[in-house]
């Protein structure tokens, strides 16, 4: 897997979800707004097809920051 690919799919599936949710949670907090923010994957985040690793990979990170905002949220 080239890197640039690997990190382009991150930047995408990863980063971006990431940056969104901070920026809502930034508007939550200055509103004093209550609400809920939902991250959307899919089965590649629960499971690793052939030919889809990185794709997978960034799945599985953005189930792992998900879990981790919802830690820190309790």
């Amino acid at each position: 897997m080239p890197a640039d690919v690997v990190r382009r799919i991150f930047d995408t599936n990863v980063f971006s979800s990431l940056a969104i949710a901070q920026r809502v949670v930034r508007k939550f907090l200055e509103s004093k707004t209550r609400g809920r923010i939902l991250f959307v994957s899919s089965m590649g985040g629960m499971l690793t097809a052939y030919g889809f690793g990185a794709y997978c990979a960034s799945k599985h990170a953005l189930e792992g920051i998900a879990a981790g905002c919802a830690m820190s949220s309790r």
